[in-house]
């Protein structure tokens, strides 16, 4: 319900109206609360989440500079934002993607956002080379770190109702952080890029590796736009692009049918989606949603 919706209601109902939202808002608030003094006593990752949930990026990079853990290290870099070096917060101008790579030797993902920062520096050769490294990699981490750490809190929320209000409030914040790699990806294998024939070629090595590796929609759609591109038949890929666009609507249409702002839909978020993103496999829930009857 917007603000714009109640300013059209009589004097009377817009005061219930703002009383319910301010009481949401209290609501919600205090969820986030629970669940960050929970992560607060856990791992370093948990305790970046919980620096996190309660809007403390400074803390938060304090807690992963020092930390040998690489997804404490990554969800802080992530909140940290671009550019890090002009930061309003100081302690990101500490954080790298190279010492993010440097703590997980077997994860691609960190030089896939190296590739990324070169072809934001239009440094096509050093992207080619954080290429090279990540094809070397065998794993690619999970896409959505700070839902995660969510979802494995979720108990210290409260009801179902708060929970799906701090749901919601986590999945915008994700939302909204700014991950360079898929724009960088998407540049470097450009239709006119893959003219060129070695770059044809590392786009293809690209586009094989993701697309086995994908766990989130994002990344497989993006895998298989450069898979289209470069021509992979669809009988050597795992899944197709009509497949993730049907899994995709299919998964749009259950999200649609659980929101809503009243005290059901909010519980049934809270009860049901920590489940889901507890699977750790958006792309799974997308493949299995496209392929169920309608």
């Amino acid at each position: 319900m917007s603000r714009q919706e109640i300013e059209r209601w009589n004097p009377a109902e817009q005061a219930r109206a703002e009383q319910m939202l301010q009481s949401l808002d209290h609501r919600k608030y205090a969820a986030l609360s629970r669940m960050s003094a929970r992560l607060a006593v856990g791992s370093e990752r948990e305790q970046v989440a919980a620096r996190l949930l309660m809007n403390d990026t400074q803390g938060a990079a304090e807690i992963a500079a020092r930390s040998r853990d690489a997804a404490a290290y990554r969800l802080a870099l992530q909140a940290c934002g671009e550019p890090r070096a002009t930061s309003s917060v100081p302690a990101c101008a500490a954080l790298t993607t190279q010492a993010w790579a440097a703590l997980n030797p077997q994860d691609g993902r960190p030089w896939l956002r190296l590739m990324a920062e070169a072809m934001a520096r239009r440094d096509e050769p050093a992207a080619t080379l954080a290429l090279e490294q990540a094809l070397a990699r065998p794993s690619l981490s999970p896409g959505r770190p700070f839902v995660l750490a969510f979802a494995e809190a979720r108990g210290a929320a409260g009801d179902p109702e708060a929970q799906g209000l701090a749901l919601v409030e986590i999945i915008g914040r994700e939302a909204a952080q700014w991950d360079p790699s898929p724009f960088g990806q998407s540049r470097y294998c450009s239709p006119a890029a893959v003219e060129d024939g070695a770059r044809r070629t590392n786009c293809e090595r690209l586009a094989r590796w993701l697309l086995p590796r994908a766990d989130d929609l994002l990344v497989a759609m993006l895998a298989s736009g450069i898979a289209d591109r470069v021509g992979i038949p669809a009988t050597q890929r795992p899944y197709t692009r009509e497949q993730l666009q049907r899994g995709q609507q299919a998964l749009v249409e259950q999200s649609t049918s659980d929101l809503g702002m009243d005290c059901a839909s909010l519980a049934h978020v809270g009860e049901v989606w920590p489940a889901r993103l507890l699977q750790h496999n958006e792309l799974q829930q997308a493949l299995q949603a496209a392929s169920a009857p309608r």
